[in-house]
């Protein structure tokens, strides 16, 4: 089999969340365009071999892999060179490295730009936003919803959630439920089934619009598809990782609804699944949410 074929069947395993699968085709897709000469491939498989150990929070162990990737990468071959540009970008954001991380993924964003890469060019810019400052993260975030409204569709559920999330945390409440809405309605056009996420955030967006009403008709609709979910599969990762997420925003919905004590029950139980879950692991953002979290409950148990 080609190696360009390997590559191709190991990122469509990698969007599948099958990491450690995803791993080992990468080693046979770089084993072959090694043995073909395919300098690009090579390249991409390498670094993408990186990835897939920072995507378990082992970077020094993908830190080797992303180092052979160096070594042979260059902007002669462009899908290489971006590819490589683009974890080199993930692995300084992981070490918190921010500015490095933001100059990376601005090369790439303008590299791949000049070469007409549109959808990597928009993944760029996806991540100047979750590197940058808030404000960054706002005007990145509508730089690529519009190279997404101008070629690539399918990037608008997520790219308007992340820019929901910054709305979020700069306190413009209204504008991140405006965001989140429209990262629902996008999942939707672009076919997606399962959007028990996407009606997370809207509810959690109307909460803190204020409007509570909604707040819980939202979750409701989330809490159904999870709890089905997990009562298929239990032992599905992801599945247990929204039984938590959602008991964390039901506890938060309870205490606007003035009912403190239920309330911190619910994000209790919401934390140790989270925690169980490992997401204190899941790279730096998480690291940080999760002191967030333990510091939310402290605060309602202090303050009865």
């Amino acid at each position: 089999m080609p190696s360009q074929h390997m590559l191709d069947e190991a990122d469509k395993i990698f969007r599948t969340k099958k990491c450690d699968e995803a791993l080992e085709r990468y080693r046979m897709a770089a084993d072959a365009a090694a043995r073909e000469h395919d300098v690009s491939v090579q390249t991409e498989a390498l670094a993408q071999i990186a990835r897939m150990y920072s995507q378990t929070a082992r970077l020094d162990e993908g830190r080797t892999w992303l180092e052979r990737a160096r070594q042979i990468a260059s902007p002669d071959h462009p899908l290489g060179w971006s590819r490589y540009l683009g974890v080199r970008g993930i692995f300084e954001r992981e070490s918190r490295q921010q500015e490095q991380a933001i100059a990376t993924f601005k090369e790439m964003y303008e590299f791949c730009s000049k070469h007409k890469l549109h959808s990597r060019a928009i993944d760029a810019a996806h991540h100047v936003a979750l590197a940058g400052s808030l404000e960054q993260q706002v005007e990145w975030g509508l730089k690529g919803i519009a190279e997404a409204e101008a070629g690539a569709p399918h990037w608008l559920g997520a790219l308007w959630n992340n820019l929901g999330n910054a709305y979020d945390e700069l306190g413009r409440y209204e504008e991140a439920l405006d965001a989140f809405l429209k990262a629902r309605e996008a999942h939707k056009t672009n076919g997606n089934p399962n959007t028990y996420i996407a009606d997370w955030a809207v509810a959690k967006a109307y909460r803190k619009a204020g409007n509570v009403k909604l707040a819980r008709e939202n979750l409701t609709l989330a809490q159904k598809v999870v709890d089905q979910r997990f009562k298929e599969d239990p032992d599905g990762d992801e599945n247990r990782e929204w039984t938590g997420w959602c008991a964390w925003e039901d506890g938060e919905l309870l205490v606007t609804e003035g009912k403190r004590a239920d309330g911190l029950k619910a994000m209790k139980s919401g934390l140790d699944t989270l925690t169980v879950c490992g997401f204190k692991t899941w790279g730096a953002y998480f690291e940080d949410l999760a002191n967030k979290m333990e510091a939310r409950v402290k605060e309602l148990e202090t303050n009865k």
